[in-house]
């Protein structure tokens, strides 16, 4: 996974993961049944440290993890989420759940691959769960 994240010279701190899901109207209902983050690679989003080219001791760790499906599990299954917060266990404390977020059911029908620039606007009181806007701005030149 690490490799094209490397080739950037700048602290990553997010991950939008783009799948088929985008290319269907915004309205569609997903029901039962759709695409999933395997839990394995969760765990290498949750463990993956950025670390800069010429000077290793500059470091990032991917802090928020945008997804556009309805859930980074599949139904009624938690491993997925767990995986990327660093819950161990069901009675274990996740160890930097606080520091991280995750973004579902993204639209990303008119964004390239690419670098941007993301700003999250946050809800303004403390909850678990809530909508949001998500704004990407591209860090490379674009046919946008």
């Amino acid at each position: 996974m690490g490799s094209k994240l490397n080739q950037n010279a700048l602290p990553i701190s997010m991950l939008a993961l783009k799948t088929p899901a985008s290319q269907l109207p915004s309205d569609y209902d997903f029901g039962t049944g759709t695409v999933a983050l395997d839990p394995e690679a969760a765990t290498g989003i949750h463990d993956y440290v950025w670390r800069h080219p010429s000077s290793p001791s500059l470091q990032s760790t991917i802090k928020c993890l945008i997804l556009d499906t309805p859930s980074a599990d599949a139904q009624s299954q938690s491993t997925s989420h767990q995986n990327f917060f660093g819950i161990q266990g069901k009675d274990d404390e996740a160890d930097d759940i606080e520091n991280r977020a995750l973004i579902e059911l993204a639209y990303f029908a008119n964004v390239d691959e690419g670098y941007y620039f993301g700003v999250i606007t946050p809800p303004r009181f403390e909850t678990n769960a809530v909508a949001t806007g998500v704004y990407l701005y591209p860090l490379e030149e674009t046919d946008m």
